[in-house]
């Protein structure tokens, strides 16, 4: 679900300080991004929404969402918007979620 050797990567790239407000910056970020996306009429869905949710996942070392984006990112792009499983993408935000912020509450 989380590739935590990213997230050692980026820590060692830009240091503890640094990496707590990216951290603080994705989690804002990917946030407002699903939302967007779970309010949007499935001809509101475009693939770029879904590239960008993509990137910011896989920066962060969210794979398992970013596998989803890349899948709903073809769909789009394919015109089969309406076949998306938005409530999945919710489904996999949120776990990924809960098991990243589990895991950095239990490292501090």
């Amino acid at each position: 679900m989380i590739r935590w050797d990213r997230y050692e990567e980026l820590r060692s790239e830009v240091g503890d300080d640094d990496l707590a407000e990216i951290v603080d910056l994705f989690l804002l970020e990917l946030e407002d991004s699903v939302a967007a996306i779970m309010s949007a009429p499935p001809s509101g869905l475009t693939a770029d929404a879904f590239h960008a949710l993509k990137g910011s996942c896989l920066n962060i070392g969210f794979d398992a969402l970013a596998d989803l984006c890349a899948h709903a990112e073809q769909a789009v792009a394919r015109g089969e918007g309406e076949g998306i499983d938005r409530t999945r993408l919710a489904e996999v935000y949120a776990a990924s979620r809960t098991a990243f912020e589990g895991r950095l509450r239990n490292a501090a």
